[in-house]
């Protein structure tokens, strides 16, 4: 099933596209693993970021694909 998503590019332009479940998991899993601290290094582990979300479920993540970027899932979780 797919699902109209938000999605932010270069945190400035906005579009809307049709993702499924499985590629916008996999999109929040890339913005964790792109995400820095200040000094450069990595915010998370690849191991940190998948247990954190694999603490979604695919209902979870559809109620808020509609109004979530994967960027936004990332930070959300980043700032938990």
């Amino acid at each position: 099933m797919q699902y109209l998503c938000h999605h932010k590019i270069n945190n400035v332009t906005t579009l809307k596209y049709m993702m499924t479940i499985e590629e916008y998991r996999a999109e929040v899993l890339q913005a964790l693993l792109e995400a820095k601290n200040e000094d450069g290094t990595p915010a998370i582990t690849p191991k940190e970021a998948q247990e954190a979300l694999n603490g979604f479920t695919d209902d979870e993540l559809q109620d808020g694909i509609l109004w979530n970027s994967p960027q936004d899932v990332a930070d959300i979780i980043l700032e938990g």
